[in-house]
């Protein structure tokens, strides 16, 4: 499998990704746990596209929370499945390219997913929906970047699919940088008490990620400050590259709109507002701009789609608080290929009805709180797994 690996994605697996890569193909539930930009879609695809019908289900369904996402994966699964010349569909309301749920490897969002297991597909006739049930119920399920998903209800569908599935005999993928132990823990006993297998797949040693053993990223606690245009302002007097991110397109676009005439170097708003042609216009110049080889001066105010899929870096970026998952993937595009660079996290906007939201009030404020006690610190992976562990606990309790 090293060998294929290598020969699909350019690069040697890492050995958390061997490791997962073979409990796998033995038929173990696997739930990973491991750092943004660590491959964790790799080790998905690649064992599924060269064992076929040898060691694993006859179909591999990768489920998402956004479609964005669904796109950025999509085309990397056809970009692999090419070299065994499998079929990919990329799925989603907008685009619903598998009629009948039948290709080898389907790349979906969450909500098509739970459609299909419930027999309601949401894009097709429901006089269709036992062949949907058919394909989920005897596939390879993944659900990636489950972090995003409500505890309540999108959560809540991928682990009763992920239990359905080992109750068949059938293994499931759970990932996420940003999942508490007390989650990991009771999800691995909840399946093993319906008959899986299950193996928790932990990177322990962070230096063995390529694009993390040379990056140090400092947190910078502005927890008693707001940003404001002001606060950017000053940080463009010395970095010509910055990403800027706020928790609501309001805030966005005002922030946005008080900083345009007075910038002199380029200005990119983008939000989950914008329409798909307008979205793919940006996303280009984030690119040009933003991504490994990129050149050039920017600021760029986001939301949350930042924090997923987005294949960008920033020296510095500034951020909003929010929950600490939510922070830790906004840091993830800092220093993204190594090096050193700065997150700061700013206090709430005091002036306004609710400066919580979307988030809960009592998640933000544990952030914070957490944040605070720490002043200034490296946020290495092991700090990233001790944050994730103190605030979030309670919540998935």
């Amino acid at each position: 499998m090293k060998e294929e690996f290598r020969r699909v994605t350019g690069f040697t697996p890492y050995e958390y990704q061997k490791q997962a890569m073979d409990f796998l193909m033995d038929g173990k539930t696997l739930i990973i746990r491991a750092p943004t930009g660590s491959g964790k879609t790799e080790l998905a695809l690649v064992p599924f596209i060269y064992h076929l019908n040898d060691f694993l289900p006859p179909q591999l369904i990768y489920s998402l929370p956004t479609r964005t996402l669904v796109e950025s994966i999509g085309e990397r699964a056809t970009k692999y499945a090419s070299f065994k010349k499998l079929r990919v569909a990329i799925h989603h309301g907008k685009k619903a390219t598998s009629s009948l749920f039948e290709e080898d490897i389907i790349v979906t969002t969450v909500d098509q997913t739970a459609g299909a297991y419930l027999s309601t597909p949401l894009s097709m006739p429901k006089r269709w929906g036992n062949i949907f049930v058919g394909g989920v119920t005897s596939a390879l399920t993944v659900f990636d970047e489950v972090h995003t998903l409500d505890p309540e209800k999108g959560l809540q569908t991928a682990t009763a699919i992920a239990v359905q599935s080992a109750k068949l005999g059938l293994p499931s993928i759970i990932m996420s940088a940003t999942l508490p132990d007390i989650f990991i823990k009771r999800l691995k006993e909840r399946i093993e008490k319906n008959g899986g297998k299950v193996e928790i797949i932990n990177v322990e040693n962070e230096s063995e990620i390529k694009s993390r053993k040379n990056r140090k990223v400092e947190l910078v606690n502005r927890t008693n400050e707001e940003l404001t245009a002001d606060a950017v302002l000053k940080e463009v007097e010395n970095h010509k590259k910055l990403v800027v991110v706020v928790n609501t397109v309001e805030r966005a676009q005002k922030l946005y709109l008080d900083l345009r005439k007075k910038l002199t170097i380029p200005i990119l708003l983008l939000h989950s507002r914008y329409l798909e042609k307008d979205r793919i216009e940006k996303e280009k110049f984030l690119q040009e701009v933003f991504s490994k080889d990129g050149k050039g001066e920017c600021v760029f105010i986001s939301t949350q789609v930042v924090e997923v899929g987005m294949d960008i870096s920033s020296p510095v970026i500034l951020s909003e608080a929010a929950p600490i998952d939510a922070l830790i993937q906004r840091a993830g595009r800092c220093a993204r290929w190594g090096g050193k660079g700065e997150f700061h996290v700013f206090g709430l906007t005091k002036d306004i009805k609710n400066p919580h939201a979307p988030y809960l009030k009592e998640l933000v404020e544990a952030t914070i709180t957490e944040i605070s006690s720490r002043g200034n610190f490296t946020l290495d992976w092991q700090t990233e797994v001790e944050l994730v562990n103190q605030v979030l606990s309670s919540h998935f309790e």
